[in-house]
């Protein structure tokens, strides 16, 4: 289900879409993010939606059900070829001494913000005031595809966290083929990439920018 209809700006009428389960719009656009959208970057690779859904209900079950992502943390699941990750760029001086709550819902919601804005369904969302990156990708392996960090292998999501990332492990990290636990329970309809009747509620989004390469971090800089 989604909700329709807030007033937006002086100009008139902005249609609007978004999850019937998320916290109120005004507060999730306005006062969680001081009027700043999201960054929003597109990679057009081709995933298995099935399995994106997969991806997402692994996440919620193993993490946002149980407890915050550590600071720095970052988790991932890779259901088959799709692979949906967190990455966590706080420290002890911001909310919660680091530690960041997530939910299915706020997934779905990034993944449906990706596919309208950039018109994929692969790509990263970067929430600044709230220092987390949502992403939904192609598992890359072997120069098979841009993963929007770098190209394939050469490095993995979350790589930008600090500059000791390089060698911090994931906080979590789960691969199969399936996922035997989904059962479909937070699995939300996902809009058409690019349909232009599904507008964007936040404003304004801003362009993504590729992290770029991880700094390979001196001896000793990076302790888990």
């Amino acid at each position: 289900m989604h909700l329709l209809s807030v007033l937006l700006g002086v100009v008139g009428l902005v249609t609007v879409s978004a999850s019937q389960d998320l916290r109120d719009l005004y507060h999730w656009n306005d006062v969680r993010r001081g009027r700043q959208g999201p960054e929003i970057f597109g990679t057009f690779n081709e995933v298995d939606t099935e399995e994106m859904h997969q991806a997402i209900q692994c996440i919620a079950d193993n993490i946002c059900n149980r407890r915050a992502i550590p600071k720095q943390g970052k988790v991932r699941c890779t259901i088959g070829t799709s692979v949906a990750y967190i990455c966590n760029y706080r420290d002890k001086r911001h909310f919660d001494h680091g530690d960041l709550p997530c939910s299915a819902d706020e997934m779905y919601e990034a993944w449906r913000q990706i596919r309208i804005a950039k018109g994929t369904e692969t790509g990263w969302w970067y929430d600044k005031p709230y220092h987390q990156t949502m992403g939904f990708d192609k598992r890359c392996k072997h120069n098979q595809c841009d993963n929007g960090w770098e190209f394939s292998n050469k490095a993995e999501q979350c790589t930008n966290i600090n500059t000791g990332s390089f060698d911090n492990p994931w906080t979590f990290d789960y691969e199969a083929p399936v996922y035997l636990n989904y059962t479909g329970v937070y699995a939300q309809r996902m809009p058409t990439p690019g349909d232009p009747m599904e507008p964007l509620y936040f404003a304004p989004w801003y362009e993504g920018k590729r992290p770029g390469k991880p700094q390979i971090p001196q001896e000793g800089a990076w302790k888990a």
